[in-house]
């Protein structure tokens, strides 16, 4: 296995730095298009020529600009007193972190210069209706507030582009409404695009279910989130991220490269998706807690291929990292659950891992050390083929209910201090293939937070063969004589030993 630096590892425990893609400074002239034309604004502007050198007010901006025009924004908070900063009607771009300065072209540091738009805890930051093309790039919206919908953001059939946004400590207060979607931001209808962005501190509350603490996604015709942070929000049905499509044939997402870090809910702390195509790659759940359901992340109504997450240290009464419900088809492969803990010691906890109603495949995954009955349990007429996974340290490895279906080959039961109390059960059908044994695992640094494989891991060339052709690291599959169980591919021969003969014995020949 190749040498991985922690903060590029899949699944070592790192505390990665999120890295925005917009460059530090730039031109004005480089970041927009010369179709429409440039406003510029500034706090406390004031005229109509919103010019650089006569900066004028936001709303006056918004007041003159047409559809294809950008709106540049001096650094600095914004503020106002209607029921949003600001209101928006038209297809536009709102472009964040101006110096300020005369010159032409202007200069953009959206990553050193903070753009402000301020609810102040009294209104709403940004509303927009369309149907209209609305881009926002290096701003913050913070501190807003709202009875039920969108206390950051609210749009309306907008296809909303989101690049460096920073939402932060927005709220809809308690028990005001039945129902609440989106603490920081609720998209409604439209296409949604975030890229880069940081939820962090939001809060939604309702007296019923509440949904979105950092945003909620709804009716889209379809979603893509890429490289985004939420951290430490709540809602009670996902505190971090809620999405609901249009159904699994015309709703396609994408949650790819993001950090979902300490956020908290009741039903479900950190993801949900419902009725969406979707497409989960290469995210990182870490720390996230439910007081019932789902510790990180709940799929339902869906079709799904999930492939390369790291779900770790995830808590929950209940499913202390991942359920799966009514998913068809389903391709599961690379993904890794440990230490994940479910807190009940009754029936009801269940583990990282629950799959109802779903028909699928579960590949080359890596379950160990997550406190709970179960490491996967199949349940609600699940059929699952389960090839090549690592499944250790649990009370039950896996878990087949009455109607449910399990094929497993080349599975990887763990021996000595990392045995299951029992590898399998339940009353389901499982048909037991090739290749299933007991053995130790043999992880680089579990203590550490590394389970990638060591040099001289069991799981090494021990699987049967199998259609994923790379691990979660990117790493061609199979390396060697066959493929490795589990998450990783151990992509390197290993060391080899050099017999150092001393001086003396050399000059003696």
């Amino acid at each position: 296995m190749r040498h991985r630096h922690p903060s590029r590892t899949g699944y070592a425990r790192a505390s990665a730095t999120l890295t925005a893609v917009v460059l530090l400074f730039a031109t004005c002239t480089l970041a927009v298009s010369a179709d429409g034309n440039m406003f510029y604004v500034a706090p406390g502007g004031s005229g109509t020529l919103c010019t650089p050198g006569q900066p004028c007010a936001l709303d006056t901006a918004i007041g003159q600009a047409q559809g294809g025009d950008t709106l540049i924004m001096a650094g600095g908070t914004y503020t106002a007193t209607g029921p949003s900063v600001a209101s928006i009607s038209q297809s536009i771009t709102l472009l964040g972190g101006w110096d300020g300065g005369a010159s032409v072209p202007c200069q953009l540091a959206p990553q050193a210069i903070e753009t402000l738009i301020d609810g102040e805890g009294a209104r709403r930051g940004l509303s927009a209706e369309g149907p209209i093309d609305l881009t926002l790039d290096g701003l913050t919206i913070a501190n807003g507030t709202h009875p039920e919908r969108g206390a950051g953001l609210h749009t309306t059939d907008v296809n909303v582009t989101m690049v460096g946004v920073t939402l932060l400590d927005n709220e809809i207060p308690t028990d005001v409404a039945d129902y609440a979607y989106g603490g920081g931001a609720l998209i409604e209808g439209g296409a949604a695009t975030l890229t880069d962005c940081v939820m962090r501190g939001n809060i939604v509350h309702s007296l019923r279910q509440p949904h979105g603490g950092g945003v909620a996604i709804s009716n889209t015709v379809a979603a893509t989130v890429t490289g985004c942070l939420f951290d430490d929000n709540y809602g009670w049905q996902a505190g971090g991220l809620f999405v609901t499509g249009r159904g699994r044939d015309s709703t396609p997402l994408r949650i790819e490269g993001n950090r979902f870090v300490g956020n908290r809910g009741g039903y479900n702390a950190a993801l949900i998706a419902v009725d969406v195509d979707a497409v989960i790659r290469s995210n990182w759940f870490e720390g996230n807690r439910a007081s019932n359901r789902n510790g990180a992340a709940l799929v339902s109504d869906a079709s799904l291929v999930m492939d390369g997450n790291t779900f770790l240290g995830n808590e929950s009464n209940w499913m202390s990292a991942s359920r799966l419900s009514d998913v068809q088809p389903m391709t599961v492969t690379n993904n890794v659950w440990v230490e994940n803990a479910s807190r009940m010691h009754d029936r009801r906890a269940s583990g990282p891992l629950q799959i109802d109603d779903c028909e699928g495949i579960l590949a080359h995954n890596t379950l160990a050390r997550n406190p709970g009955r179960y490491g996967i349990q199949l349940d609600e007429g699940a059929a699952v083929i389960l090839t090549n996974n690592i499944v250790v340290s649990h009370t039950m490895g896996i878990s087949v209910a009455s109607g449910c279906s399990a094929t497993l080959a080349g599975t990887l039961w763990g021996a000595g201090p990392w045995a299951n109390g029992s590898d399998i059960g339940g009353e389901g059908t499982i048909t037991l293939d090739a290749g299933n044994f007991q053995a130790t695992p043999g992880f680089v640094n579990h203590g550490a937070g590394d389970y990638h494989l060591a040099h001289g891991s069991a799981a090494i060339d021990a699987g049967v063969a199998s259609d994923v052709t790379t691990d979660i690291d990117g790493d061609a599959r199979p390396y060697g004589a066959g493929h490795d169980i589990g998450a990783d591919e151990v992509a390197s021969a290993p060391p080899t030993a050099i017999v150092r003969v001393p001086l003396v014995l050399r000059s003696a020949n």
